[in-house]
């Protein structure tokens, strides 16, 4: 388990690694579940709910007082041609390499009852990490929130 900057009488932060399968939750399957369709609504099919939550790295915070889901992120991490084949949507993939290291900042969400608690820019500084340790230099994000905090670490 990895200990993080947040507030840790309320919080743990768990890195899961890559996560092939909802199974790798544990039991945090159910929560992160649960959590994943609050956020992305009860239109969304629970089979295109799980695709979302599967990376080559998701972390989880987890709330210490009822053991759920606090918040969760995932990164997929890939080269420039399986991304482009996976039709993400950039305008120019023409000016990288097709075996460049790509990383996508999949999704971070959290309980509304855990925002402004610093959980958000923690799970994200722990995908950063997870970026630069591989020395990553193309990064792809998709998103609906307006408020987008990337406040990641810097290394000399």
């Amino acid at each position: 388990m990895y200990s993080g900057s947040v507030s840790s009488d309320r919080f743990a932060v768990h890195s899961l690694g890559a996560v092939a399968s909802l199974d790798d939750f544990g039991h945090y399957a159910d929560s992160a579940l649960a959590l994943a369709r609050s956020t992305f609504g009860q239109a969304s099919t629970e089979d295109n709910i799980v695709k979302v939550m599967i990376g080559d790295f998701v972390a989880l915070a987890t709330d210490l007082r009822n053991d759920t889901v606090a918040g969760m992120t995932i990164l997929t991490m890939s080269t420039a041609a399986e991304f482009a084949q996976a039709n993400i949507n950039i305008e120019r993939w023409d000016h990288l390499a097709p075996d460049a290291a790509v990383a996508h900042l999949q999704v971070t969400v959290t309980d509304p009852d855990a925002r402004g608690l610093g959980l958000y820019r923690e799970l994200n500084r722990l995908r950063f990490e997870q970026i630069l340790d591989r020395s990553i230099r193309f990064v792809i994000t998709t998103t609906q929130n307006p408020k987008v905090e990337l406040d990641y670490p810097h290394r000399s």
